[in-house]
């Protein structure tokens, strides 16, 4: 009889927390939808600065039935210029059905200090983080400089295992990924983007849209010790281009940076 109670009493405590865990996360989603629509309401007709910070790293990443299995590492690539491209890809969705003015001016010295900083946003935009001023006034510098109004900041995301439901985590970024359980693999090319709108005069974060764009990946796969691995990164390089445009081009519709009714 004591022991049932006892069972009852962690069945009860557990079914507690999953409630709890589901009003959190419930809150959390009524926010993000909220400072979502608030942007919206924000951006039309304001002053931006485009902002990207990428690393030049494409991810290799396997994850196995066991931990002995996984391994990870990345390759760079400098030529790829991916933040350029993302910029250049703003300008152009911008251009064509823009609801904002985009600013022209140098990023450069802002973009290598925040790269620095693998946790830039989470600085800001989290709880507890001890550079949290140091970046905002960095932001709040650059919306000085350029007289913006919000600075887009767009930065590598990662995601959880979306072929297997587990909680492995995809490394941020983009590059390649390849689960195999107990002989079955499957694996996917992907671009992970979260696009942040800033306030530029006190480097507050307004609202993140977040994207995981991802393909499944047929050719041979890309190997531990890969001696192919410079032609492989460039075979790809379009598809993961062109998941990063796609994010660009759904998130920035979302947030109410470009219109979505007309082309």
């Amino acid at each position: 009889m004591i022991f049932y109670k006892v069972r009852r009493g962690v069945r009860l405590l557990s079914n507690h927390r999953i409630i709890i865990l589901a009003l959190i996360i419930v809150f959390f989603a009524g926010c993000s939808i909220g400072a979502v629509k608030r942007a919206q309401g924000l951006l039309p007709g304001k002053n931006i600065v485009i902002l990207p910070i990428f690393l030049d790293r494409f991810n290799v990443q396997h994850t196995g039935t066991t931990v002995f299995s996984n391994w990870q590492y990345y390759h760079t690539v400098p030529d790829w210029d991916v933040n350029s491209y993302i910029v250049e890809t703003a300008k152009h969705l911008i251009q064509t059905k823009g609801q904002v003015h985009l600013l022209d001016i140098d990023i450069s010295t802002t973009q290598q200090l925040a790269i620095k900083d693998p946790r830039f946003l989470d600085a800001i935009s989290g709880i507890g983080f001890k550079n949290e001023k140091k970046n905002k006034n960095l932001l709040r510098l650059l919306g000085e400089k350029a007289k913006a109004d919000y600075i887009i900041v767009i930065s590598p995301t990662g995601s959880e295992d979306v072929y297997f439901g587990t909680n492995q985590y995809i490394k941020g970024g983009y590059g390649y990924y390849q689960k195999t359980t107990f002989g079955i693999k499957r694996a996917m090319l992907y671009a992970g983007t979260r696009i942040a709108v800033m306030d530029a005069r006190t480097g507050d974060h307004i609202a993140s849209a977040y994207a995981f764009n991802h393909s499944s990946y047929d050719a041979p796969e890309y190997k531990e010790d890969d001696p192919q691995i410079e032609d492989k990164v460039n075979r790809d390089k379009p598809i993961i281009l062109g998941h990063i445009k796609d994010a660009l081009e759904q998130k920035f519709a979302e947030l109410g940076i470009v219109a979505t009714n007309r082309q």
